[in-house]
This record gives structure tokens, sequence and C-alpha cells, in this order.
């Protein structure tokens, strides 16, 4: 587990302050850190569902791995598009997944 410190993780990244065992522990992350965090250290963990109430049902329902993978690769197109830090990008959809993970990817 992640400890409330910065430390360095594998390959000398950065490891985001985040320690998932104690879910009330308050620490000064940013939501990049956490969801990177939260991949590596319970990747298969369910983060995200969406819920179809015309058909009252589960439609999708995401792993913080995937998750974060799906928003990386935002994040690639849209460097790849020319967006960088600092830039104002606007998202306008209905609330399904794609929607969060966009957001994160900007993030």
């Amino acid at each position: 587990m992640c400890n409330n410190t910065n430390v360095n993780g594998e390959n000398g990244r950065r490891r985001a302050p985040v320690d998932f065992s104690k879910p009330d522990t308050v620490v000064e992350s940013t939501w990049g850190e956490v969801f990177e965090a939260a991949a590596r250290e319970v990747p298969d963990q369910r983060f995200l569902t969406s819920w179809s109430s015309s058909k009252g049902s589960v439609v999708e329902s995401l792993a913080f791995g995937e998750f974060y993978k799906r928003a990386q690769a935002v994040a690639v197109r849209l460097g790849m598009a020319g967006a960088v830090v600092g830039d104002s990008i606007a998202l306008l959809s209905h609330p399904t997944l794609e929607l969060y993970i966009c957001a994160a990817g900007i993030l």
C-alpha cells in the first residue's frame, strides 16, 4: 500500500500519497494522482457503474485499472491534437461513463 508520503515507485515514478487501506485519511493529492494510485493498487476494484433506468439493469461497469487506461488514452489523444496543460477543454455529454473517462483524461 502507498503511505501518506511522497516516495519513488517503480521505475523512479512518483507514487501518489494515497492509502487505500484508510479511506478516511486526508491527504493532499491531485485527482490524477489518486486515479493513478488506484489503478496501481486496486486495479480490479469496481469504480464506476452505468445504470439504465429504461432497461432496469447495469449497462457497464469499470474497474480502476480500465478507467485509468481509458482516461490516459484520452489524455494522449488530446496531446496529439495539440492540447497542453492550462488549455480549456469543454465536455458536452449526457452523464455516461465516457463523460467521466474524458473528464479524467483532461485532468
